[in-house]
């Protein structure tokens, strides 16, 4: 879902609601808050958790919702999906670290700890950066949820 702003990445939260209950209507299973398309990197930390908050609030438990907690650092990662799951949100997703080149086992670490320090389920799929440093694919850390 996109993330509407007013000024200077500021949260519309008017439009949000509008957003969601358009999605609603149209009978979407469920959104994914804070992804790619919601420009999630380029937010400042107070806006994603108005969006996060909001969102989970105009969806209302009609259908999941899915969070994007991805970052460099494991510990930032567990305090993202705290504070997702504290709102409600059903689903947290994580891309792998970006910037660093991981090994094949170092990211299967990083998702394994991300898995162990979290109430989610988790499942790490390589990413296209990912596939052009060679490491073509990783097991599930627990089963995938599709």
């Amino acid at each position: 879902m996109i993330s509407p702003l007013t000024g200077r990445s500021e949260l519309d939260t008017d439009a949000l609601y509008r957003i969601v209950e358009h999605m609603a209507a149209g009978k979407v299973n469920g959104i994914f808050l804070l992804g790619s398309t919601g420009e999630w990197a380029n937010l400042p930390s107070e806006t994603r958790n108005r969006l996060l908050i909001h969102g989970i609030r105009a969806v209302n438990g009609r259908f999941p919702v899915f969070v994007n907690i991805t970052d460099t650092a494991i510990s930032e990662v567990l305090r993202k999906a705290a504070e997702a799951e504290g709102a409600g949100a059903r689903y947290a997703v994580i891309a792998p670290p970006f910037y660093y080149d991981m090994t094949q086992s170092e990211l299967m670490r990083f998702f394994e700890l991300a898995a162990e320090g979290t109430g989610y389920p988790a499942c790490g799929e390589p990413s296209n950066g990912m596939q052009r440093r060679g490491v073509r694919g990783c097991k599930p850390v627990s089963p995938p949820v599709y």
